[in-house]
């Protein structure tokens, strides 16, 4: 069975080519945070995600499948060192139809929250 694309992602920078031993970094299976907080001792300790909504240009949809100007998500996700400086910058296309994220917040005191969950939830119909 196939399934459709859902997602297109794009980063600027690569997180590789600002370390030194790029060469030798292969991401899979490690997380994008595994390099450098392990081979370079950078904890990274904070990211913040932008979410829109916005729709498909020809390119993007032609890439994801779907009719140009079909509505997507889009996220622009920035993480960060304990110094508080960007290490890693990305922006996600979903399609709106294959994506959705739950959010839960938990309240830590009167007045305030703190995100106890942000998942996503993929949705993929399969075509035979």
């Amino acid at each position: 069975m196939l399934c459709c694309p859902w997602s297109w992602a794009r980063s600027p920078v690569s997180l590789s080519d600002r370390l030194a031993g790029a060469a030798r970094f292969s991401p899979a299976p490690r997380t994008i945070y595994s390099l450098p907080e392990q081979d370079y001792g950078i904890p990274i300790v904070m990211g913040g995600y932008t979410i829109a909504a916005d729709v498909a240009d020809d390119t993007h949809a032609s890439l994801l499948a779907v009719h140009t100007r079909a509505a997507l998500l889009v996220f622009d996700r920035t993480s960060f060192t304990a110094s508080d400086k960007p290490v890693y910058v990305q922006r996600r296309l979903y399609r709106a139809d294959r994506m959705r994220y739950r959010l839960t917040l938990q309240r830590t005191a009167p007045g305030e929250s703190a995100i106890r969950l942000f998942a996503p939830i993929f949705a993929c119909r399969t075509q035979s």
